[in-house]
């Protein structure tokens, strides 16, 4: 009986930890499954998405989507890291914005293991010493 009390807060911090009851991860994770909960999160991968709109009305709305999903960019060219999910959601969106037979879109593989080349005046990315949040 007393090694039941015990172990009962035990259970109720790792479901606190883990999250709601009656998830499969939740389940996993108070089983005692090692990176059962971390082992989850969604893979994603980074693209190019570039577009070429004549229209003026479609361009807005085709930035509007990109804006959804890009984490930078400029004009018409987008870095995007997204899940496969996240892939056929933009896909989908931007075939709703274009016209087919007068408008591009392109949704382009990176390999993050390459390394970065720039030609011009462009600098190669760098991240600062450090950062400031005030």
């Amino acid at each position: 009986m007393v090694a039941a009390l015990r172990a009962a807060p035990a259970r109720l911090l790792a479901r606190q930890r883990c999250g709601a009851e009656g998830d499969n991860v939740v389940n996993s994770c108070l089983r005692g499954r090692a990176g059962a909960f971390w082992g989850r999160m969604p893979q994603r991968s980074l693209y190019l998405a570039a577009y070429d709109i004549c229209d003026p009305k479609r361009l807005r709305k085709a930035l509007a989507v990109m804006k959804q999903f890009a984490t930078g960019g400029q004009k018409s060219v987008f870095e995007c890291f997204l899940t496969e999910a996240e892939k056929e959601r933009l896909v989908r969106e931007m075939r709703e914005v274009i016209a087919e037979k007068e408008d591009r879109f392109f949704l382009i593989p990176v390999e993050m293991r390459s390394p970065v080349h720039v030609l011009g005046i462009g600098v190669p990315p760098e991240d600062p010493p450090y950062y400031y949040a005030g």
